[in-house]
This record gives C-alpha cells, structure tokens and sequence, in this order.
C-alpha cells in the first residue's frame, strides 16, 4: 500500500522506505513484544507524515455523485 504514494501522491521513494521501516517496527512491538523506540526513526516519521498530510490537502475534493 505504502508504494502506491509514489503514484497517487507523489511521495519519495525515501519516505517510502521510512513508511515501511515504520510498519515494520510496528508489526514487531505487535506480534514480537519488541518496543524499541528509534528516535530517528520516529523524528523521520513526523517528518514524513507531515509531508503526507501536505500533499493530501492539496488533493481536489471528489466530484459529487
């Protein structure tokens, strides 16, 4: 799903990769019970979200039905 931004939205192919590294931690604490925090990672997520959210808000709204 993460790839698909590259496309719709334009995102980077290394915000990507922050994305899926995220993800992947996640799934770790998850089903592992392992709960490192990375603080870089985490700074690179805010970074990465935020310009997500950026490039969301300029999306034209859907035509009505």
């Amino acid at each position: 799903m993460f790839q698909t931004l590259v496309h719709t939205l334009g995102t980077s192919a290394a915000d990507i990769q922050v994305f899926l590294k995220a993800h992947n931690e996640r799934n770790l604490a998850e089903y592992q019970g392992r709960v490192d925090i990375d603080e870089k990672l985490l700074a690179d997520l805010i970074r990465c979200t935020k310009a997500l959210e950026a490039a969301v808000a300029k999306l034209a709204p859907p035509p009505p039905e």
